[in-house]
Order: structure tokens, then C-alpha cells, then sequence
């Protein structure tokens, strides 16, 4: 997978947001494939050009020549100066910053795309020889749009279920036995009441097996074995995360000191996953040197 091939590509040496390159595009394609790569290059490259569009036939072809100033335009262009250059700039953003985590933030460029694409220049847009409504006229099309929005909300419907579910059950594991979260009103749980809410959660993510994991260790000695056992479990499911090899390797090196033959085979694990990440050597030294930023 991409999200774990970045962190031997990437060209800087830093541990922050490991798994991610930092792109909207190369995110969501990386962690849906090329189809959602595709589409997403589509949806945010579209505002774009229709917005340089607006700028090219209201601005660049339509100018009253009796107008020298290009400050002084017409009022009804303002707002296109607006949508343009503010759906550019939050595309750039969205090439070198994490922002689709921000509801708030896609939610305003949805807004000016919207408005963008529904001026009037870009809605009776010639294509070739057909005028655009030529192509969504008709019956059979607006049904095949209709049935196409229903599908489409149907199956985000079926599945959220699913992520919800599987979301609700990993917070309640996680604010029961996590002690920045946890109640400090109540006593810290049994393993059994820890199993019990494990067995809730979706036995497909290693993240609630890592969790309960990190808490047989705040335990102490006596749940060391439990802690390796579900940390396994974790790294059953996810493979390639470095940070549970690197988890591995500190409990080990509790257990058998640290330059012991079964810890140090987890930590040059770790290093080999994420070779540029400055967590994982003396004093941040790296092979690629010390941290970038």
C-alpha cells in the first residue's frame, strides 16, 4: 500500500502524520485506489477551470474598452475575482496540507464550486456542436441521474452504518481504559470487562487490539504477556506499521533489556518500515540525518 510505501519514499526526515503525504489527491488515492485518484483530480480541478473560464469571458473578452483600469470593473465581476481566486488558492492548500479532516473547510469550497459551475457561461457551455442541455434534457437522462443519487445515497447509508458501529464500540474501549480519557471517578477496569468490550468492536482493525495492548502495559509486569498478545493481534492486521514494531520493541526491552536479539529484531523492523523517522534512533540521528523540521 501506498500510505506504507511513503514513509520510504518521502524525501524528509520527520515523524509527523507518518502515513500520509500530505496531498488530498495522493491521500484518497492512495487509500482507495486509482478510481478515487481519478475522480478526485476531476472534482477539485473542475471549479478551477471553470472559474479561469468566468475570469477569461467576463474579464479578458467582455471589458467596456471605455474601462482602462483594471480595478475599476464592474461590480457584477467582483464576486468572480472572489470564487476564483479563493477556489484556487484552497486547491493549492489542499496539495500541501491535510484538509479534508475539516468539515468546515470543504464545505465552503463546495459552496464556491457550486457557484462557480452554475454562472450562466458555464451552464449553457457549448460542447463541440451540442449545446450542454442537449445532453441532460429528456427523460431517460434525468432518470438515470435520479436512480444513479439514490443509489449513491443508499450505499453511504448502508455502509456508515457499518463504520458507525464500528467507531462507537472502539470509543467507548478506548475512553474505558485510556487514562487521558478514562473517568477518574471510576476504578480502572478488569481484563474482563476490557475483553468484553474488545469482542464489540470490528475484529478487522488492529487499532482496539493496539489500544488494550498499550493498557496491559500501564498494568504492569504481571500483564506483559497479555500486552504482547494483543499487540500480535495488531500487527496481524497491519502488517507494515512501524509503530507497533516499535511498540513490540520497547515492551521486549523491558523484559530482556534493550540490546537483547528479540528486541533489537523488532526495532531494525521498525527502522526498515520507516527509515526517516528520527523516534526510532539515538539522539534523532538518522541515516538521512537529523529531523527536517
Amino acid at each position: 500500500e501506498f500510505m506504507n510505501e511513503y514513509l520510504i519514499l518521502k524525501n524528509v526526515v520527520n515523524d509527523e502524520c507518518p502515513h500520509s503525504p500530505h496531498n488530498l489527491l495522493l491521500t484518497l488515492g492512495s487509500q482507495c485506489g486509482l478510481g478515487a485518484f481519478l475522480t478526485a483530480a476531476l472534482l477539485l480541478l473542475l471549479p478551477v477551470a471553470a472559474g479561469a473560464f468566468l475570469m477569461y469571458k467576463r474579464i479578458g473578452t467582455n471589458r467596456d474598452p471605455e474601462i482602462s483600469d483594471p480595478v475599476k470593473t464592474d461590480q457584477t465581476e467582483i464576486p468572480i475575482f472572489g470564487f476564483f481566486w479563493g477556489i484556487f488558492a484552497w486547491t493549492l492548500h489542499s496539495m500541501v496540507e491535510l484538509n479534508y479532516e475539516t468539515p468546515g473547510s470543504f464545505g465552503v469550497a463546495a459552496a464556491v464550486s457550486i457557484m462557480i459551475l452554475f454562472q450562466n457561461e458555464i451552464r449553457t457551455l457549448q460542447w463541440g456542436s451540442l449545446p450542454r442541455n442537449k445532453f441532460l434534457s429528456g427523460t431517460a437522462p434525468r432518470i438515470a441521474g435520479i436512480l444513479f443519487c439514490m443509489a449513491l445515497c443508499a450505499a453511504t447509508l448502508i455502509y456508515s452504518g457499518v463504520v458507525i458501529k464500528a467507531e462507537w464500540n472502539y470509543d467507548r474501549l478506548h475512553n474505558r481504559i485510556n487514562f487521558r480519557f478514562s473517568d477518574t471517578n471510576h476504578p480502572a477496569p478488569e481484563m474482563e470487562e476490557v475483553r468484553a468490550l474488545l469482542e464489540k468492536c470490528d475484529n478487522r482493525s488492529p487499532f482496539p487490539f493496539a489500544e488494550v495492548s498499550a493498557y496491559c502495559v500501564s498494568r504492569g509486569a504481571y500483564h506483559i504477556q497479555d500486552a504482547l498478545f494483543y499487540l500480535d493481534k495488531a500487527i496481524e492486521r497491519s502488517p507494515e506499521r512501524s509503530a507497533y514494531y516499535m511498540r513490540k520493541y520497547r515492551i521486549l526491552s523491558v523484559v530482556y533489556g534493550e540490546n537483547s536479539p528479540a528486541a533489537q529484531t523488532f526495532l531494525q523492523k521498525a527502522r526498515t518500515l520507516s527509515p526517516k523517522n528520527p523516534a526510532y534512533y539515538p539522539d534523532g540521528v538518522t541515516p538521512y540525518g537529523k529531523r527536517s523540521y
